[in-house]
């Protein structure tokens, strides 16, 4: 009986830390720390560092992250939200995990695409059928 109630302490602390560690690997990606070189470059090259150390790659239109500009920042410690906006610039950004990429779209743009896309179109028309009775007789008309 001892040995039992030893068994299931040691599965259960093992459950625990199992649970522990699975949490702090897999929360939230976005709030992963990381390190931004105080450095100046583009976009895309600080990016990079950022999917190097978080593992993840960015997908974006080029017309909401521009590649090429220049852009300079300071040597720190930040979330992976936070170095994507000091390096885009913008906090106007919807980021949004898939699988191992990291989707970086403009936040109304986000939403009116949700919108586009989960809102099924209107008919322009309704039918309805049924039958017509009058209502003293009970007779259809």
């Amino acid at each position: 009986m001892n040995s039992m109630k030893c068994f299931i302490l040691h599965f259960s602390l093992f459950i625990f830390f199992l649970a522990g560690s699975a949490r702090a690997d897999g929360g939230d990606v976005l709030d992963r720390i990381v390190r931004l070189p105080g450095m100046k470059g583009t976009v895309y090259a600080l990016l990079g560092k950022v999917s190097e150390q978080s593992g993840y790659l960015f997908i974006y239109d080029s017309k909401v992250i521009h590649n090429d500009s220049v852009v300079r920042v300071k040597k720190q410690e930040c979330s992976v939200r936070q170095a994507i906006h000091r390096i885009t610039g913008s906090r106007n950004l919807e980021l949004k995990v898939l699988g191992n990429h990291i989707l970086i779209t403009r936040a109304a743009e986000r939403k009116s695409m949700e919108e586009t896309v989960l809102l099924p179109p209107r008919p322009a028309y309704s039918t309805i059928a049924g039958i017509l009775l009058d209502k003293e007789t009970g007779e259809p008309v």
